[in-house]
């Protein structure tokens, strides 16, 4: 299922505090169909509580998401800054988990993450819920960027080729379906100490090989010698 922050559906927003000079915007790029979430975070005039975010529009919509595992994210260019995916249903309260991605490689290579609804949390300021996040109704989405410590302070910059939900082939964790192509390069390792073996125990064949051909040799010469032996003394 598609939920990209497509130019029309989406909107960015920030928090608007006098002589503040966090702000954000989404730029859309039809020429290669990314969006960008961009702009400023100020620490220094209102300290933690700068954000800035981009979400859905309106209250209208509504996702049946049962059948899905968790929220793809494809990524180009990024910042490497933590990143927040919220979710909302009809309730008066948001659901979050961070993904963080630093891909300088370009806005042409993709990079990839997954945010399962099952790590998804709370933020209420009244406790906890009495139920989880009701999958069947969803009603918005959203990225946000949150001012928690100088590091995230300044500009961001996240240009996002696509999000999706999507359904997962397995229960395992997120980080063994693939990071920045770690996944591969387990792989490559693991089939390089496979023929590594192979060679080894190739080897050992060999040397098991020479060792019993020795053996006979020895013996079939011993066998000989006393052979040799035996019809002198006759003579």
């Amino acid at each position: 299922m598609n939920l990209s922050p497509w130019d029309g559906n989406w909107e960015a927003t920030f928090s608007r505090v006098v002589h503040g000079l966090t702000y954000s915007r989404l730029d859309h790029y039809d020429s290669i169909f990314q969006t960008e979430f961009s702009g400023w975070l100020d620490r220094q005039r209102i300290d933690k509580s700068a954000f800035a975010a981009i979400h859905t529009m309106g209250s209208d919509q509504t996702w049946d998401l049962r059948e899905y595992d968790a929220v793809e994210i494809t990524l180009g260019k990024s910042d490497g800054k933590i990143y927040s995916i919220v979710m909302q249903d009809e309730r008066p309260f948001a659901w979050e988990d961070t993904f963080c991605a630093r891909n300088a490689k370009g806005l042409m290579t993709p990079t990839k993450r997954w945010i399962r609804f099952s790590r998804l949390q709370p933020i209420c300021g009244n406790g906890e819920p009495p139920t989880p996040l009701d999958l069947r109704r969803i009603k918005g989405f959203g990225i946000w960027i949150r001012n928690t410590d100088e590091r995230q302070e300044g500009p961001f910059s996240l240009n996002i080729h696509s999000i999706s939900a999507v359904k997962l082939p397995c229960s395992c964790p997120v980080a063994v379906q693939k990071h920045d192509g770690v996944k591969e390069k387990v792989k490559v390792a693991i089939d390089t100490v496979r023929d590594s073996m192979k060679d080894s125990m190739a080897q050992a064949k060999v040397m098991n090989t020479l060792d019993t051909m020795k053996d006979s040799v020895k013996h079939s010469v011993k066998g000989s010698l006393a052979q040799a032996v035996v019809r002198m003394t006759k003579k």
